[in-house]
């Protein structure tokens, strides 16, 4: 038992071990949640098309590259060389149509090159469709990881609001995508998932389906789960030839 004034203390010490910020990418989801940090869970949903895949591949090389994290991707529907073209995409900027039939052209190959000794180095690893990880069981020989982003977790036979809430208790930071009725209904969050979740983001980029919007390029981040503060809604621009998310600044 310790009192007020020593659990404020232990505060402050807990503040003054922590490192800097360690940023989403996009400052006005940092403003809103504090960034990243081991031990919580994040939800991302939306509906089809809405760019969960994209997000979830564009923080897994964040939270490896840029705060140094033991990261596994999970795709549990997405083949490896797909995830593998988000990610070179995101990085090197060059667009997901250049990986195809089109084939690579002016300057990607150079673009390419220079980003290939950062996607080596990073700590990241990516789990196909069928693999056995973490996400699914407690297996010695299994890798573990400090981060584990588990894209259409639905498709996983182990990611439930049991285990999820499990694996963040063990110290992990946990990011799922799902789609958006699994989660929210009109009545609204699912009670499973609000009691385990820190934050639930719902992607919403209203010219998915129209080709008039007057937003091209634009998407709301709602935060309709926020353990530790306001729900909110943020605007940031979407990069889908690059599969990434900017803040509105950068566009």
């Amino acid at each position: 038992m310790v009192s007020v004034v020593e659990a404020m203390q232990l505060l402050e010490v807990a503040r003054a071990e922590r490192p800097e910020q360690r940023t989403t990418g996009l400052p006005a989801l940092d403003e809103s949640t504090g960034g990243f940090d081991l031990g919580q869970c994040w939800i991302v949903v939306g509906t089809p098309g809405q760019g969960r895949s994209a997000l979830a591949a564009q923080w897994a090389w964040l939270l490896a590259s840029q705060h140094g994290f033991t990261t596994q991707l999970v795709s549990t529907k997405e083949p490896v060389a797909r995830v593998a073209t988000r990610l070179a995409a995101s990085v090197a900027k060059v667009p997901m149509s250049h990986f195809g039939h089109r084939g690579l052209s002016g300057r990607d190959p150079e673009k390419l090159r220079r980003v290939g000794p950062r996607l080596e180095s990073a700590p990241l690893s990516i789990v196909g469709p069928g693999e056995l990880s973490i996400a699914d069981v407690d297996m010695d020989e299994l890798p573990s990881s400090q981060v584990l982003v588990v894209d259409d977790s639905h498709h996983s036979g182990g990611m439930c609001p049991q285990r999820t809430a499990a694996l963040a208790a063990r110290g992990h930071l946990v990011v799922l995508t799902l789609p958006r009725y699994r989660v929210v209904s009109n009545a609204g969050i699912e009670p499973t998932w609000a009691d385990v979740a820190d934050f639930i983001l719902d992607i919403d980029r209203p010219d998915l389906l129209d080709r008039t919007s007057l937003r091209p390029g634009e998407a709301d981040l709602h935060l309709l789960r926020n353990r530790w503060g306001p729900t909110q809604s943020h605007l940031v621009g979407f990069q889908g030839h690059y599969s990434r998310f900017v803040d509105m600044a950068r566009v």
